[in-house]
């Protein structure tokens, strides 16, 4: 059954069995299609709706489809159920889009080349896999989604004045791609299953990305995200990735939960960096190339190994680990404006690499389990270790330092090594409590040299080369001078 109209019209089906058909060239003044109950495939084409297009189908067998050319004041979808399969394609939208489904079986898809005034999704329950294709949404995009079956794609070529993803609950791998949004975009997955990616070659404006419970693996790929971006994980299963390549005015990235494993990926982030996690499980992996204004790696309880991994951190960085089990490493290439790191309970062993640290550089460990190694190349504007308890024996590599400086340990159990190659400006080390033997190897120390141990216990060696500026040395255990001039 076909239809044709030129003028304002109202469409009404109780029932169509055997395919319904509706073309419409140009309609003036408002166009409505309601159908109640469409047997064996619905088809809707409009060329040309001016004052508004109204399309109602209660229940659709057989798949719908839907083709609107070019749409004037506005368009309106809205299918309560659609059975086999429903199509959405939209040329041109202008005045805004709504889309609404309550249950589409058999797989949805929404096409929309160019929307004016604003594009809006709604979908209830998605049966059999959705997408949605947005070439040009002008006046901010909306997606909701509040169940998802069998896969979700969301395309974005062009999101202009903000973008909102919300999906509720997505079955079977759920995957955003946008190459361009303007003026924000903000994705809220409350539960993903079978895995979710999301894909921003360049987002204006800011990004929000938003996961309550992520299982069968997240993966975030942000090319040129501008004017901040947000990402906030509760729960995140089967292991999260995120790799943003270049991130402007500030990246922020929040985990409260993670399982399987987490990476992150910053090749260059501006306006500073901001990780925190409050439970990594699997191991977790921090990989900053370029980092400005400022990087702080926040880690509450990270299980199955963590790596932090900085080749240029300007502006400062600062690592604290509150609970790192299976062991932890730093390795900093160049930490520009001063770096601290802060290890309350560090499991399974530690270690820091610093190559070139500028402005000043901070060690503070708690608790250190299974051995903790420092090893600094070129450390500019002073470096300080503070060691409270570590276990398993510590290691302190410094190849040149510049500006002094200072090793800290209270309980070092299981021995404890310190390597100076090259310490300019005055050397100090403070060993409170020493066990299993206390070594301290300087080859070149420049304004001084003090060794001040209060309790040393199964021995203590020092070996210098040179020092340059006076070497002091005293045993507060047995209470004399060490005599190391």
């Amino acid at each position: 059954m076909a239809l044709y109209a030129q003028s304002k019209c109202v469409y009404k089906f109780e029932k169509g069995y055997g395919g319904i058909t509706f073309i419409v060239t140009q309609g003036y003044g408002g166009t409505t299609f309601i159908v109640t109950q469409g047997y064996g495939g619905i088809t809707f084409i409009l060329t040309q709706g001016y004052g508004g297009t109204t399309f109602i189908v209660t229940q659709g067998y057989g798949g719908i489809t839907f083709i609107v050319t070019q749409g004037y004041g506005g368009i309106t979808f809205i299918i309560t159920q659609g059975y086999g399969g429903t199509t959405f394609i939209v040329t041109q939208g202008y005045g805004g889009i709504t889309f609404i489904v309550t249950q589409g079986y058999g797989g949805t898809t929404f096409i929309v080349t160019q929307g004016y005034g604003g594009t809006t999704f709604i979908i209830t329950q998605g049966y059999g896999g959705t997408t949605f294709i947005v070439t040009q949404g002008y006046g901010g995009i909306t997606f909701i989604l509040t169940q998802g079956y069998g896969g979700t794609t969301f395309i974005v070529t062009q999101g202009y004045g903000g973008i909102t993803f919300i999906l509720t609950q997505g079955y079977g791998g759920t995957t955003f791609i946008i190459t361009q949004g303007y003026g924000g975009t903000t994705f809220i997955l409350t539960q993903g299953y079978g895995g979710t990616t999301f894909i921003i070659t360049q987002g204006y404006g800011g990004t929000t990305f938003i996961v309550t419970q992520g299982y069968g693996g997240t993966t975030f790929i942000v090319t040129q995200g501008y004017g901040g971006t947000t990402f906030i994980i509760t729960q995140g299963y089967g292991g999260t990735t995120f790799i943003v390549t270049q991130g402007y005015g500030g990246i922020t990235f929040i985990v409260t939960q993670g399982y399987g494993g987490i990476t992150f990926i910053v090749t260059q982030g501006y306006g500073g960096t901001t990780f925190i996690i409050t439970q990594g499980y699997g191991g977790t992996t921090f990989i900053v190339t370029q980092g400005y204004g400022g990087i702080t790696f926040i880690l509450t309880q990270g299980y199955g190994g963590t790596t932090f991994i900085v080749t240029k951190g300007y502006g400062g960085t600062t690592f604290i680990l509150t609970q790192g089990y299976g062991g932890t490493t730093f390795i900093i290439t160049q930490g520009y404006g001063g770096t601290t790191f802060i290890v309350t309970q560090g499991y399974g062993g530690t270690t820091f690499i610093i190559t070139q640290g500028y402005g000043g550089t901070t060690f503070i460990v708690t608790q250190g389990y299974g051995g903790t190694t420092f090893i600094v190349t070129q450390g500019y504007g002073g470096t300080t270790f503070i060691v409270t308890q570590g276990y398993g024996g510590t290691t302190f590599i410094l190849t040149q330092s510049y500006g002094g400086t200072t090793f800290i340990v209270t309980q070092g159990y299981g021995g404890t090594t310190f390597i100076v190659n090259q310490g300019y400006g005055g050397i100090t080390f403070i060993v409170t409590q020493g066990y299993g033997g206390t070594t301290f190897i300087v080859t070149q120390g420049y304004g001084g040299t003090t060794f001040i141990i209060t309790q040393g216990y199964g021995g203590t060696t020092f070996i210098i080369t040179q020092g340059y500026g006076g070497t002091t040395g005293w045993n507060h255990l047995y209470n004399n001078q060490l005599g190391l001039n």
